[in-house]
């Protein structure tokens, strides 16, 4: 009888354990939620009126026109990246961003899309562009978005004078990466180049906005953003995988061998970013809810190598997307049964290492 009874007892207590655990991820979720929801509604806002006041203010004013789909790109940036860059990433401080930090992580967003044609369109020399980011005065543009990506680091520099040390450095390591993701294109290019040229293209971009915030980037920090960027790549290249196949373009997610192998890759990436946002030392209430935050974004890949095990599958073991209709390989995260994962998987794995 006694044996029975330490059986329901613990039985019981291991039920209890797990449904406090459960309730907690769901809580960690639904915060993680709002807070996003609240930063979306405030950086949306200041983007709204950036745009009219600076940018559409600018273009009209000179009779420049950048077209629908680089307007549309651009507006996409700058509502998003500052909430990525300022204010989820100053959870890890328990602050708040700044007016002034927003006003620079903005104008550095309105900049992102404009650099990536500087490379994939006009095929600008690395000189040329490194001569616009550090002396944009003296920069010669050719059309209308190179004189808005003028104008635009023009302001940056006047918000920051002189362009810390930091940021430069930084801004060079950035545009070599970039350079270097036009070879991507290239056939004979290895694995282990691709992820070279992914960890340095996410890694560097999220350090140009970190180098704007007040707080002095430490040196154990740098590993960190590093790790961070490269995960934020790591999710684009899984959601691109069809348009990035269909273009000849070697990616993270293209080149593995299957799509549990990616998966692999994926949590174990993903257990490095826990590590060494960890081992920065701060405040660990601090810490958690800036991981829960990204963790939001990060999910994401799990509910779109769901699918894409699925199609492997259906398709006899081996997925390969220039044979795949398009719609098979593009994740619709605004669907219902979308939603529903992300919430499974956050649930799951959330704020847990991976096996």
């Amino acid at each position: 009888m006694d044996f029975y009874y330490h059986c329901i007892v613990h039985n019981l207590l291991f039920i209890a354990v797990q449904a406090i655990s459960i309730l907690k991820s769901a809580y960690n979720f639904f915060l993680s939620n709002w807070l996003f929801l609240k930063f979306y509604l405030i950086q949306k806002r200041f983007a709204n009126a950036f745009f009219r006041d600076t940018i559409e203010k600018f273009l009209v004013s000179n009779n420049f026109n950048i077209g629908a789909d680089q307007t549309k790109r651009l507006k996409h940036y700058i509502e998003i990246m500052p909430l990525l860059l300022g204010d989820v990433y100053c959870l890890i401080w328990g602050r708040a961003l700044s007016k002034k930090e927003r006003e620079l992580l903005t104008y550095l967003s309105a900049f992102a899309p404009l650099m990536d044609d500087f490379f994939d369109k006009d095929k600008r020399d690395l000189s040329e562009i490194r001569s616009l980011i550090f002396q944009p005065s003296s920069f010669v543009p050719q059309n209308d978005s190179e004189h808005l990506a003028k104008f635009i680091l023009e302001k940056l520099h006047a918000l920051v004078h002189p362009l810390n040390a930091d940021w430069k450095e930084t801004a060079v390591k950035l545009l070599e990466a970039q350079q270097r993701s036009t070879q991507q294109a290239n056939p004979d290019l290895s694995k282990a180049e691709v992820e070279q040229i992914c960890y340095d293209k996410g890694g560097f971009t999220l350090m140009m906005g970190r180098v704007l915030l007040a707080n002095p980037v430490a040196s154990i920090e740098q590993e960190a953003i590093m790790n961070l960027g490269y995960l934020i790549q790591f999710v684009d290249d899984i959601f691109d995988i069809w348009e990035d196949s269909q273009n000849g373009i070697k990616s993270l997610a293209n080149q593995s061998q299957s799509m549990e192998a990616l998966e692999n890759v994926y949590c174990s990436k993903l257990n490095k970013v826990y590590d060494s946002v960890y081992d920065l030392g701060f405040d660990s209430k601090n810490v958690s809810r800036f991981l829960n935050c990204m963790f939001i974004l990060f999910v994401r890949g799990f509910v779109a190598l769901e699918q894409f095990k699925a199609v492997e599958k259906s398709c006899g073991g081996k997925l390969n997307p220039l044979t795949i209709k398009r719609s098979l390989l593009i994740c619709d995260m605004e669907k219902v049964s979308s939603m529903l994962k992300t919430y499974t998987y956050y649930i799951k794995y959330c704020p847990k290492k991976l096996a």
